[in-house]
């Protein structure tokens, strides 16, 4: 945060990192959570004392960052509300799969399914199929035993956030065959370590020009800000000047339970305010 005094106004620039569907008035995770809740009732009355919940697949059986993140949101929310079952870590169920040479889509395979459960001793796996239509995800969930009996099926909608579709990984940001998002999976949140504050140009600031810019922006693993997105603009000036700013900046990365540093995609709100 920085002010600025200058004749005849007070200058007034904000910059705040926000996490991804978190604390947002357009915060669509709300109605995951009496969704997850549900599912973790089912998941008590079915007996089961581990489970685990992969990465959702789209309707041809691919693994996306889709289904990536909600694969991992509705882990979270079901381990908040789990008290007589646990969920495995995602993270260390994808390295044993990855090191295998299988992917959260080889779970079709018996033999694949079996080997995991011995592995992590499941009796339980939450499986997931998402599709779009008409403005909304649909995800299409599936309770499984380990030996690949369905136990229960179930649906779930949830509107389209454009905001959050924005901040979403890009299909190149993997990092390792992985997406990580903050919150999610144990993945801390980058610290901005050295935030400059953009400046005011004279010709907006002359014109009372002021409000909020909204930028994506991938932070690396090493700490930079790269691959910037405008997602709400507010003046071409400003809007430069927000994104020459951020990209100058330095973050100590997000990391994993085991301390590796991992890449993010987090949304960063710059606003502009004279007083």
């Amino acid at each position: 945060m920085d002010c600025r005094g200058s004749l005849p106004v007070l200058v007034f620039v904000a910059c705040l990192l926000t996490v991804p569907g978190a604390g947002r008035a357009h915060d669509s995770s709300k109605s995951r959570k009496p969704a997850a809740q549900q599912l973790s009732n089912d998941l008590a009355r079915l007996a089961l004392h581990k489970v685990y919940v992969p990465d959702f697949l789209d309707t041809s059986g691919k693994q996306t960052v889709l289904g990536c993140f909600f694969g991992a949101s509705f882990s979270k929310l079901i381990d908040e509300n789990a008290k007589t079952f646990a969920i495995a870590s995602r993270i260390e169920v994808h390295r044993y799969l990855a090191k295998n040479g299988w992917g959260d889509s080889d779970l079709s395979n018996t033999d694949v399914l079996s080997k995991l459960a011995s592995e992590f001793s499941l009796d339980g796996i939450l499986l997931g199929v998402i599709s779009s239509d008409k403005g909304a995800y649909t995800i299409d969930f599936a309770i499984h035993d380990v030996a690949g009996k369905e136990l229960l099926r179930t649906q779930y909608r949830e509107k389209i956030d454009p905001v959050f579709s924005a901040n979403l990984p890009v299909e190149n940001e993997a990092s390792g065959g992985n997406y990580y998002f903050v919150g999610l999976d144990g993945v801390t949140t980058p610290k901005c370590v050295r935030c400059p504050s953009p400046s005011y140009p004279e010709g907006e600031r002359a014109r009372k020009v002021q409000g909020l810019v909204v930028l994506s922006v991938l932070v690396t693993a090493s700490g930079k800000a790269d691959q910037i997105y405008l997602l709400k603009k507010l003046d071409p000036d400003l809007d430069r000047e927000a994104i020459d700013t951020v990209s100058s900046w330095r973050f100590e990365a997000s990391k994993i339970p085991d301390g590796s540093k991992v890449a993010v995609r987090i949304p960063i709100e710059i606003t502009f305010r004279l007083y």
